[in-house]
């Protein structure tokens, strides 16, 4: 038993051998294998300046933002704006009926005129040592709350008219045409966006590179492909 395994043993040993010697031969008389050349790619080198790059997440937010309101009471007549839409400084946005304050100004000019007119009287009779000082210094008086009313109210009547304080974005409106506003009732909110704040982290150990005066440049998802610059302030 022993030998017959041997012999199987031997008989495969002898197979292998010849199988190595037949693709030896082979190779011979094809003038032997080689591997493919291997494929490389080539390309100048070139000198160029690099500089260190930080990337961030920030939020932006609006230099000046305020919220429009009214300062007199009254009655929408007019909107002349629409939401979202771009205004200049000084533009009307809003105007309030005056008719009501505008009927007060005859009867506040009519005062004025008879107060003045009760001071000339009043100053002539001064200068004949007719009357009092006292009595001149109320007519004066008169005269000076006459005019002072007038103002008031001709002030009252500008603030009808609304304007926007600067050049900027607005939001949304809050009002209708024909509502009654009272004193401080917001109409729309203002952004200007043409300079804007950027509130970002970063890492610790990039804290010691910021500096005041660094260059930033902005991307947005509101504005894709364009970039804005800014700086560290």
């Amino acid at each position: 038993m022993f030998w017959r395994i041997v012999m199987v043993l031997l008989l495969i040993v002898l197979g292998l051998v010849a199988m190595i010697k037949a693709f030896v031969n082979e190779s011979s008389k094809l003038g032997g294998w080689t591997p493919p050349p291997t494929t490389v790619e080539l390309e100048t080198v070139e000198r160029v300046s690099w500089q260190e790059q930080l990337t961030a997440s920030g939020t932006i937010e609006a230099l000046d933002y305020t919220v429009v309101a009214s300062e007199v009471a009254g009655q929408v007549s007019s909107i002349n704006f629409r939401s979202g839409r771009h205004v200049e400084k000084g533009q009307i946005l809003v105007e309030l009926n005056p008719s009501l304050d505008r009927a007060q100004l005859g009867p506040l000019q009519a005062e004025l005129d008879l107060a003045r007119k009760e001071l000339d009287r009043t100053s002539k009779l001064a200068k004949r040592g007719a009357i009092s000082r006292a009595d001149l210094e109320r007519a004066q008086s008169r005269v000076a709350t006459a005019r002072a009313a007038l103002e008031t109210q001709d002030t009252s009547i500008d603030k009808k008219v609304i304007r926007a304080p600067y050049s900027g974005e607005l939001g949304i409106s809050t009002i209708d045409l024909g509502e009654y506003l009272r004193p401080g009732d917001p109409i729309v909110t203002l952004s200007a966006i043409d300079t804007a704040l950027i509130g970002f982290s970063v890492p610790e150990r990039y804290i010691a590179q910021l500096r005041e005066g660094l260059d930033l440049m902005l991307t947005t998802d509101a504005y894709p492909g364009v970039e804005f610059a800014g700086q560290v302030q």
